[in-house]
């Protein structure tokens, strides 16, 4: 949500590190009441700033042309970029006919099986190397800083992606993780540059199921 708030155009947009877990350990308060509707009123369209985002298109491109200009990161576990566990099916659910960039989703519900392994040229970059091992919580920047600074080159663009993206109006069984490493990077500054592919591998692994040379393996 976040990172769709900042594509969106919203500056003022801040994370709780760690979640309700960590607000619960801090001693926060909670509630259970329902809370109370916000009134309706006009919302002013904020410019999207297309240059977080990177499509499928972008992504085979790199993928064909070499990725010598980028740095795909992928915050999967480190089996599933491999190759050598294989990726859960994926349930996709919809409701009615909607359309999105890319697509015009009509109202049904699919389950396909999706390879496992990487686009060639990424980075494997398991999303939990960013976060503290006990608290869930990120790092500090400056441990952040400093592994970026070691992984990365910062002349190149970094692009985020993960197992799901933050494809809209689409429900994935799994969780979204390519935002992790985007918040981190933002947080540490580094590298200037950065985007991120919001269909990941569910898409970019669906629609090559087909493509010849399009899904790397090391196994």
């Amino acid at each position: 949500m976040w990172w769709t708030f900042k594509v969106f155009g919203h500056q003022r947009v801040s994370v709780l590190d760690g979640g309700l877990p960590a607000w619960k350990r801090e001693g926060g308060e909670l509630e259970s009441s329902t809370p109370e509707a916000y009134p309706t009123t006009t919302y002013p369209v904020p410019h999207k700033d297309d240059s977080l985002v990177r499509s499928f298109e972008q992504i085979t491109d790199l993928a064909r042309q070499g990725t010598q200009s980028v740095q795909i990161l992928d915050a999967r576990s480190v089996g599933r970029y491999a190759g050598s566990v294989v990726t859960a099916n994926v349930q996709i659910h919809w409701q009615g006919s909607r359309t999105t960039q890319r697509y015009l989703l009509r109202g049904q519900i699919i389950t396909t099986g999706l390879s496992s392994g990487h686009i060639p040229g990424s980075i494997s970059l398991p999303f939990q190397n960013l976060l503290d091992t006990e608290t869930k919580q990120y790092k500090n920047v400056e441990e952040l800083r400093a592994f970026f600074e070691k992984e990365l080159d910062p002349a190149k663009e970094t692009i985020a992606s993960c197992g799901t993206g933050i494809t809209p109006v689409i429900r994935f069984d799994v969780g979204v993780t390519a935002s992790i490493i985007f918040l981190a990077l933002e947080a540490s500054g580094f590298p200037p540059k950065r985007s991120l592919y919001d269909g990941s591998w569910t898409e970019y692994a669906a629609r090559h199921a087909n493509s010849a040379g399009m899904i790397a393996k090391d196994v």
